[in-house]
């Protein structure tokens, strides 16, 4: 009889009618003490294959006592392989059930050679942690994610700051200079990785902090962010090695004071970090409105560019011609509601950049037919694909895309009057990955073909908004 951990049904529910068993070598051992909490625990590291041959290891220390035995009874050398199975926070969860719980936790921890992540979601106080560091010396964690909202961030942060290489903060809203500042001086030039993406308490001072400190740093996100040209300086002056900056700008901020911060980074440092960060793969400046062309000519010099989002930026021809003839290894570009973007430049980017696998160029008055068929027959890789509101891209040009790019999954045709129900049909059937299909207020369109493509088709999520849909 194969070992492993074997319960009935999926559901916790289930597990309150039955005690766990574990199977060992043709053997039942049945683990009849375990609570709820830590039944769920259990099971969640349970579908990883190494826990599974843990529980076998747990099944034959059982197989050595006489009758049910608890988690907290095995030797820590069984445990210990446990743990690894399950992320830091649910260990620490799990330490958090009992005291007795709790000890056990302790005991096993000086056998794991290294906690590389921590992800710190629901762990309750940074305690658990702290205390970990006390009793055991400083952990190695080198990777730390902390949840919105999460209270103790300070006193988490200067626990495992040493250690630290990755840090991601999204939306945290306790992250500010103190814990940048605990988190930069305790990492000794370490970080390389940081997201304070939403982080509305992240302001110049914390990161030019970030870029003095940091001179490894190669991805830093702070889209939402209220920096300024005065911050990316610095990062630019200080930080060469910068392979990912995101300085993206979202319309539905709502900071108290979010004010004109979308035009504060500006030609004059993205001039800077085109020139001096030539390792960049990825750029986006979305909505900030004072980008140009003068900037984003020159970043297209990074012979490394991947990814350049510069949607509601004030660029033009100039510079999106520029980036399809210096960059053959672009895969993504984003130019929604860039008035100044025609069919001149994405034919060069259809010409010059073969691997694309997106294009955004919804509200692109300019972008017609004539550009999109190229990027059918030049692009084959391309999966996401955005002409919302271009008037002069219709049925012609989704064919050509039908026919050519069998990993489309995105498909954005809204407001596209000549798109046909053909048209659309074709690139259901010729592209089989496609799940996410966006047709409203296409004129040809008909509620009856929209009613049959979600009877035909009902894994594809299709859009399509009319007036007629109003009244259903």
């Amino acid at each position: 009889m194969q070992s492993g951990l074997y319960f009935d049904g999926d559901s916790t529910s289930n597990i309150e009618r039955s005690p766990l068993t574990v199977r060992y070598q043709g053997d039942e051992h049945e683990f009849a003490n375990f609570t709820t909490e830590e039944v769920e625990v259990v099971l969640r590291a349970a579908r990883d294959v190494v826990a599974k041959r843990a529980a076998a290891a747990a099944a034959a220390a059982a197989a050595s006592t006489r009758g049910p035995v608890c988690l907290w009874n095995l030797p820590p050398e069984v445990g210990v392989v446990v743990l690894e199975a399950l992320d830091t926070g649910e260990m620490l969860r799990l330490g958090s059930i009992s005291r007795a719980l709790q000890d056990w936790v302790h005991a096993c921890v000086p056998h794991i050679k290294s906690l590389r992540c921590l992800e710190w979601a629901g762990c309750g106080t940074a305690a658990g942690v702290i205390l970990l560091n006390e009793r055991h010396g400083p952990l190695d964690v080198q990777r730390l994610h902390l949840e919105p909202r999460r209270s103790s961030t300070l006193n988490l942060v200067a626990a495992l700051a040493p250690g630290l290489q990755r840090f991601d903060a999204a939306e945290c809203t306790t992250v500010d200079e103190d814990v940048v500042n605990q988190l930069v001086v305790g990492s000794n030039h370490q970080l390389r990785h940081i997201n304070f993406q939403r982080c509305k308490h992240v302001t110049d001072e914390a990161v030019a902090m970030i870029a003095l400190h940091s001179p490894n740093l190669q991805h830093l996100n702070l889209a939402d962010c209220r920096v300024s040209d005065d911050s990316i300086r610095v990062l630019a002056g200080s930080c060469p090695e910068l392979q990912h900056l995101d300085l993206g700008w979202s319309e539905d901020v709502e900071y108290e004071d979010a004010g004109d911060w979308h035009m504060r980074v500006t030609d004059e440092s993205i001039v800077r970090i085109g020139a001096r960060c030539r390792q960049l793969r990825f750029l986006d400046v979305g909505n900030r409105i004072a980008v140009t062309d003068d900037s984003i000519s020159l970043v297209t010099d990074c012979p490394h560019m991947q990814h350049l989002r510069v949607s509601g930026c004030a660029v033009t021809d100039v510079s999106i011609q520029r980036l399809g003839d210096r960059c053959p290894a672009l895969r993504d570009l984003a130019v929604f509601e860039c008035e100044g973007v025609s069919d001149i430049s994405i034919r060069a980017v259809a010409a010059g950049c073969p691997r694309l696998t997106s294009l955004d160029a919804g509200r692109c008055d300019l972008v017609t037919d004539s550009s999109i068929s190229a990027i059918g027959q030049q692009c084959a890789e391309l999966q996401y694909l955005n002409v919302k509101s271009c008037e002069g891209v219709t049925a012609n040009s989704v064919q050509v895309i039908a026919e050519n790019c069998a990993q489309l999954q995105h498909l954005e045709l809204s407001f596209c009057p000549g798109v046909s129900e053909a048209s659309i049909q074709m690139a259901v059937e010729r592209c089989p990955q496609l799940r996410w299909l966006y047709m409203d207020a296409c004129d040809q369109i008909t509620e009856p073909f929209v009613r049959r493509m979600r009877e035909l088709v009902p894994w594809i999520q299709i859009h399509a908004m009319h007036l007629w849909e109003f009244n259903t």
